[in-house]
């Protein structure tokens, strides 16, 4: 109980004022628990929001996501059983604009943009619904909009949303641990979505 805050037995005696119309109305057993539970209402406190925590997410999640950027990683796709692997550029403006271009030996397999137009291109090889639905929603999860993202806590963990997309930070906010949107999800180095995963490994390494 917080310092110049009033006694229990104060407490108790103002629950038993405001709840003496009740009396006749409940069992005396039940009467007391009434009592008791309001008294220890007055106790509860809330716990105040951390302005340092909630400022070091955004920094993590600035820095985890930088604009402009330019990123070039070779993926290794897993899907229906088979497997095959590219390069992919990705390059993000300030705005939040963002382009993928996925090469291999033969060519352009893929181009995508994300915002404003929302454009797919693909190679005759490579099938466009499946650029459409699942590599645009992959560059939408690891691309995040410039939107009102909201600030929370859930089970201990700073997360941060903008009612599309979830990303979820360790208890400090210094680490970047996941993103979900839909039933895509993104972790350090890896996407999964229905019926495919891709691993992200930087080119160089």
């Amino acid at each position: 109980m917080r310092a110049g805050s009033p006694s229990v037995a104060a407490l108790l005696r103002s629950a038993e004022s405001l709840l003496q119309p009740f009396r006749r109305l409940t069992e005396p057993p039940l009467h007391r628990l009434l009592v008791i539970a309001v008294a220890l209402a007055g106790c509860a406190t809330v716990a105040p929001s951390d302005p340092t925590l909630e400022a070091r997410t955004r920094q993590t999640f600035r820095e985890q996501f930088p604009r402009p950027a330019r990123l070039t990683h070779r993926a290794i796709i897993t899907a229906a059983g088979r497997q095959f692997t590219c390069d992919g550029l990705l390059q993000v403006a300030a705005d939040g604009n963002a382009r993928l271009a996925m090469l291999a030996p033969v060519g352009v397999m893929a181009e995508v943009r994300v915002r404003p137009d929302d454009v797919v291109r693909t190679a005759p090889s490579f099938p466009q619904n499946w650029a459409q639905e699942h590599v645009m929603a992959v560059v939408r999860l690891l691309c995040p909009a410039a939107g009102d993202w909201q600030f929370r806590l859930v089970d201990g963990r700073p997360v941060l949303t903008d009612g599309q997309a979830t990303h979820v930070f360790s208890a400090d906010g210094r680490q970047w641990l996941e993103a979900r949107a839909g039933n895509v999800r993104a972790v350090p180095g890896r996407v999964t979505g229905p019926g495919y995963e891709v691993e992200l490994r930087t080119v160089g390494q």
